[in-house]
């Protein structure tokens, strides 16, 4: 009898916890609706008065569930790296509401186990940044972001994440003159990001999925540079033409170990002998 009160305890615990952060996170993308790329209001106007209304509640909400984010990622990564419970890695996709597929997701999960703690470097910060936090435990794990609305909202969420918000100069419809440019593309970065090499970076951003997006080429370059010796490269949508190019045009020193639905993992190739 004490077991099924403990169990139906537990449940009703979660289920409002999971129902205020989907609540949350709907409101927080239909404020981004209302704010421009630097955080601020669209407008003075009734626009601009949405999204300063959809923000604080959004935030109240998003700061009551923190805990049990946390407290759910550590069981689902307990459930995934010692027990393989494939069940762990969908929950997590579905709970966070991340948008890679079980695989891609699984993989990741396991090169951070693999080298942790280690230095990750993820560009863009989104619903599955603690994850990524959470999974390194013990290392270092840095976010770069382009929009300040979003940088905003995550580190409101999560005040202790490593994130540095950066700009683009770049638009997908130009990506194959950018094939070219090489050094143009590379971007002014903290020294702590800039001035050190990482064991695995992750490109998840900035968003190319239109024309007038920032595209990924400054991203996927930067990458080239900063991964070190023995580090590993992932890039997401590399069912987009652009990605693909892009990694085939400036991961040369880097060779494809595996594709994974649309994630690429990359490894530095070792240097020829004699």
């Amino acid at each position: 009898m004490t077991s099924v009160s403990t169990s139906a305890t537990k449940f009703s615990l979660r289920a409002p916890a999971m129902a205020r952060l989907k609540a949350a996170r709907l409101i927080v993308r239909l404020g981004a609706f209302f704010h421009l790329d630097d955080g601020s209001p669209a407008d003075g106007g009734l626009s601009g008065l949405l999204g300063r209304l959809l923000f604080t509640p959004a935030l109240a909400l998003l700061g009551t569930s923190r805990k049990f984010e946390e407290s759910f990622i550590e069981r689902m990564l307990c459930d995934w790296f010692e027990r393989r419970r494939m069940s762990a890695v969908r929950r997590l996709r579905k709970g966070l509401n991340i948008q890679l597929a079980d695989a891609e997701l699984a993989l990741l999960l396991d090169t951070i186990r693999r080298k942790a703690p280690c230095a990750v470097l993820v560009f863009g910060l989104g619903n599955d940044s603690l994850l990524w936090s959470v999974a390194n435990a013990g290392g270092k794990t840095t976010f770069i972001e382009d929009s300040a609305y979003w940088h905003k909202v995550i580190l409101e969420r999560f005040p202790d994440l490593d994130a540095c918000l950066t700009s683009y100069a770049t638009k997908v419809e130009d990506w194959r003159d950018c094939l070219s440019r090489g050094e143009e593309l590379a971007l002014d970065l903290p020294d702590d990001i800039a001035g050190r090499t990482w064991d695995i970076v992750f490109v998840d951003g900035p968003a190319g999925n239109t024309g007038k997006s920032p595209g990924r080429m400054s991203s996927i370059y930067m990458a080239s540079k900063l991964a070190r010796a023995h580090g590993e490269i992932f890039v997401h949508d590399c069912n987009r033409v652009v990605e693909k190019s892009l990694c085939d045009g400036f991961l040369t020193s880097f060779q494809l170990e595996r594709q994974v639905h649309t994630l690429r993992h990359y490894s530095l190739m070792p240097d020829p002998i004699g």
